[in-house]
């Protein structure tokens, strides 16, 4: 049996499917992120490669509007998300757009998940209760 670019692929469906995850192109255009710099302002990064890089610290800005914070990424072993504003929750959604109430809750004043076993490889999305949370952290690796 072959699977993308050719590569055989195993007759075990776990297997299987696991290879031709791996093998998919990581899918990112169109979105992207927005970091905040040292001095305080807020710069957005768009690109076909606009997934957080894996094992960087980022301070991501959740806005009062759904947003995608990380791409479909088949490959992501660890993720740890942080919410450290005082004021702003944030909701999150695997896969579809975020609505404030519904969903994985990121409670202000330390909110938060690290997730290291059934990493979810969807997109995520995020919305916040305030216009701009700058206190938000992802790790993605």
């Amino acid at each position: 049996m072959r699977g993308f670019r050719g590569q055989s692929v195993s007759l075990n469906p776990r297997i299987a499917n696991r290879q031709k995850a791996l093998a998919r192109e990581p899918v990112g255009g169109g979105v992207s992120y927005h970091q905040v710099m040292p001095d305080g302002s807020v710069q957005t990064v768009p690109g076909t490669s606009a997934q957080i890089p894996r094992g960087v610290t980022l301070q991501y800005n959740v806005l009062a509007a759904d947003t995608v914070a990380l791409a479909v990424d088949f490959d992501r072993k660890f993720l740890f998300i942080f919410n450290n504003d005082v004021l702003g929750d944030v909701w999150g959604a695997w896969g579809s757009p975020a609505k404030v109430g519904v969903g994985m809750k990121f409670k202000a004043g330390g909110g938060g998940i690290m997730l290291d076993n059934n990493v979810p490889t969807a997109e995520l999305h995020l919305i916040g209760t305030i216009a701009s949370n700058q206190n938000f952290t992802i790790i993605s690796g």
